[in-house]
């Protein structure tokens, strides 16, 4: 990730490892296309897409760190997305759709308060077996930090 603490449109600075994501869309009478060019957008080649999607807003997902870099891509509803790196926490609502964040290897995540439907897209940089998951953060800050 090249910058470790952006910020949104609304001036919201995300603790180290996060980051939040954007992408192009053009409406027009028929819709809207949504464009994602994984490597400019999110840093990384996706090795894998699945798409979490809840009907219950009383659900809690996640609760873990994965070892690959994630970005999650709100493409309905919303959703209060908790992050912890081992030195900092956060919380964070995914207001609506085209709206995301990046979220790298080790950073601990738990997503709650869904607004039904949420559909949310994850694009990982790594497969499913060459993702590990553990119960609590073991993000590697850089050396500057």
């Amino acid at each position: 990730m090249a910058n470790k603490n952006i910020q949104d449109r609304q001036g919201t600075s995300c603790i180290s490892g996060v980051a939040f994501c954007s992408w192009d869309e053009f409406p027009d009478a028929r819709g809207t296309l949504g464009v994602v060019e994984l490597q400019r957008d999110f840093g990384f080649v996706a090795q894998r897409i699945f798409y979490i999607r809840v009907e219950d807003a009383d659900v809690v997902r996640a609760e873990h760190a994965v070892s690959a870099a994630q970005a999650l891509l709100l493409l309905s509803g919303s959703v209060t997305v908790d992050l912890d790196n081992g030195r900092e926490t956060q919380t964070l609502t995914l207001p609506g759709h085209g709206t995301g964040l990046v979220i790298e290897g080790g950073v601990w995540r738990r997503l709650r308060d869904f607004a039904p439907p949420t559909i949310l897209l994850v694009a990982s940089s790594r497969s499913f077996r060459e993702t590990r998951s553990e119960p609590s953060p073991f993000f590697t800050f850089p050396a500057d930090c």
